[in-house]
């Protein structure tokens, strides 16, 4: 009946689904004697690690509560986090199943009255939660995504016909092509990351860092906030990598794309000098990002050669910011009348100031020649008589 659906379902989020939720993403292994605690105090139980999460928590609570199902049918698509978690275990049991026969073998069976079925649209929104969960990224149709779009976030929709793999392929496409348009002019990366420094960004270019959850966002320059995002997130990464050390198949996400993803905040963004270490510390405390970005673990440190040599997922967007501060966007009304080119807009910015002093200057001469000229003639119509 529709009085039995409720508005906000998964609005309340307890410390046993969060339990649950470690579970399901990275299968910590609890010790039974913190269930429902907000940590345990056992270093051996994984729930110990529980605080370092506060951002996966946080994004986690965010994304449930606003999950809306339809109202005018007889049942949800999702009641319970339960309900969900059995939505992303089944993704995870099968990447290699399309997106439609995942709905049906998990909405549509035997054993559910046919009258209980929820919604269509209710179906592929629970799956999108799902995978906007298990992913990382902002899945689902656009409409459902109106305050993201307005914050210059995309949304990425999982068509029926891809599986979770060809989905993740999609959302992050490997770059075999050189990421800089010339290559007699391509710089070797171990020569240009040291210039892509926040701090170096934002002094050069005035560039801001602003955080993200959404890994798809990771790197993106936005001209007209004058802003990098920055996925900050980092702890349920390393979770993810500590996860599969065992099997590589056994990681939810890229083991490479994850790697590049800390290889970028922990040595390009934020090296380990003090300058940059003084500004994550302070992007921390101020601005929202997450703690666990202060801390560096040696875990990825065996993988960060083939990392430098390749960056397959984040090149274009590393040659993006290279070129932004070789050739910085205008910043001004007057910068953006000029040409896009750095030097060419430079040098006619220089020209249009010299020619505006040289005006300024030549009217200021005018009015004084003019008022020495209505002196003289003062002067020589009033003549002065000497007595």
């Amino acid at each position: 009946m529709t009085d039995q659906i409720h508005l906000f379902p998964l609005k309340n989020v307890t410390n046993v689904d969060l339990q649950n939720l470690s579970q399901c993403l990275w299968r910590w292994q609890l010790c039974g004697d913190c269930s429902g605690e907000p940590v345990c105090a056992k270093a051996t139980c994984h729930w110990s690690r529980a605080k370092r999460q506060q951002a996966t928590w946080t994004r986690y609570k965010d994304l449930t509560a606003a999950y809306v199902p339809e109202l005018f049918t007889r049942q949800a698509a999702l009641n319970t986090h339960a309900d969900l978690l059995k939505i992303m275990r089944l993704i995870n049991e099968r990447p290699d199943d399309a997106r439609e026969h995942l709905v049906q073998r998990h909405f549509v069976c035997p054993e559910i009255d046919t009258e209980n079925i929820p919604a269509v649209s209710d179906q592929y929104r629970a799956m999108d939660l799902a995978a906007s969960i298990l992913f990382s990224v902002n899945c689902g149709m656009s409409r459902e995504h109106a305050d993201l779009l307005e914050d210059g976030i995309s949304t990425l929709q999982w068509r029926n016909n891809l599986s979770a793999t060809e989905f993740l392929r999609e959302a992050f496409p490997k770059t075999l092509q050189q990421a800089f348009e010339s290559e007699k002019e391509h710089p070797e990366w171990s020569t240009i990351t040291p210039d892509l420094s926040a701090k170096q960004l934002r002094k050069l270019t005035g560039l801001q860092m602003e955080p993200t959850c959404d890994l798809r966002s990771h790197l993106v320059l936005d001209h007209e906030k004058r802003v990098v995002r920055v996925f900050h997130c980092t702890a349920m990464l390393k979770e993810n990598l500590s996860a599969s050390r065992s099997d590589s198949n056994d990681c939810v996400l890229p083991r490479q794309l994850i790697l590049e993803v800390l290889h970028t905040i922990n040595n390009v963004l934020f090296p380990s000098d003090r300058e940059s270490q003084a500004l994550l510390s302070s992007l921390v405390s101020k601005h929202g990002f997450d703690e666990d970005l202060l801390r560096y673990e040696s875990m990825v440190l065996g993988h960060e050669d083939s990392v430098e040599s390749t960056y397959a997922y984040f090149g274009v967007r590393l040659a993006e910011l290279y070129d932004e501060l070789q050739n910085p966007s205008p910043r001004t009304r007057l910068e953006s009348w000029f040409e896009r080119k750095s030097g060419a807009r430079y040098m006619l910015m220089a020209t249009m100031i010299g020619v505006f002093i040289a005006i300024v200057i030549g009217i200021l001469g005018l009015g004084v020649s003019t008022f020495q000229a209505w002196v003289s003639y003062q002067q020589w119509k009033h003549p002065i008589k000497e007595e």
